[in-house]
């Protein structure tokens, strides 16, 4: 694996990849400082009722293979979740009080939009009402993807889901 291919945050910032943070609120970098995540993770942003947060890529995948990644919650039990969105549809969901988990999910080849939404019900609040994310292992990706590909695809990928939302 190249190095590239993961993102663990440790550089305290967004800047290694082409990161789209939306939503109400975006996510920002947090110091965990934990044997499992490092020095650094990826909070949700601090949102209210019914709003979101938003963190998003979009990468060109060379080969079958999976992206895997580490999450934790502090949310209202089945009540605000976070959501991992591969190309639009929904491929998981956390609430609750968790402790740093891993999971992992199938990728074929071609241009994705991985998403990660923390999304609020219509009240109450629970421990930290935040979500983590970190060392997120991508898939085997080209690094040749030019930027503009990057930009219109997200920018449709982000009007897309959020006609559908209303």
């Amino acid at each position: 694996r190249r190095f590239s291919d993961l993102e663990d945050f440790e550089h305290g910032n967004f800047n290694s990849l082409n990161w789209l943070s939306g939503g109400n609120n975006p996510w920002t970098i947090e110091n965990t400082s934990s044997s499992l995540t490092g020095k650094f993770s990826s909070r949700s942003g601090v949102i209210k009722d019914l709003q979101s947060s938003d963190l998003m890529i979009t990468l060109e995948v060379v080969a079958d293979d999976s992206i895997r990644f580490i999450l934790k919650t502090s949310t209202e039990n089945k009540a605000d979740f976070l959501k991992f969105y591969i190309d639009g549809q929904e491929r998981g969901s956390w609430s609750g009080e968790t402790s740093w988990s891993r999971v992992s999910f199938a990728i074929n080849p071609g241009i994705h939009t991985f998403k990660w939404s923390y999304q609020k019900d219509y009240n109450a609040s629970s421990g930290s009402d935040a979500v983590w994310i970190d060392n997120i292992q991508f898939p085997p990706i080209s690094p040749s993807l030019p930027l503009a590909t990057l930009a219109s695809v997200s920018s449709a990928n982000i009007r897309s889901e959020a006609h559908t939302s209303e």
